[in-house]
């Protein structure tokens, strides 16, 4: 279990390199800036949220509901 979620959070690191490579590869050198900070945003009110939303999704649903997402 332990060596599984390493693994997760090796892929997890991979796919957000990833994505930043494909962003400054795809977008117009000009808003190259502004899509990566939006890349940023996103993934911070992704962190930022999903702790607040899964404890309302268990609180009002219970917890089999996480397996709904």
């Amino acid at each position: 279990l332990i060596a599984a979620r390493a693994a997760q959070g090796l892929a997890a690191a991979i796919m957000m390199t990833l994505t930043m490579a494909f962003v400054g590869e795809t977008v117009p050198k000009a808003r190259t800036g502004s899509a990566m900070g939006l890349l940023g945003t996103m993934s911070a009110i992704g962190t930022a949220l999903g702790p607040s939303l899964g404890g309302l999704l268990i609180a009002g649903a219970g917890w089999r509901a996480i397996f709904l997402i």
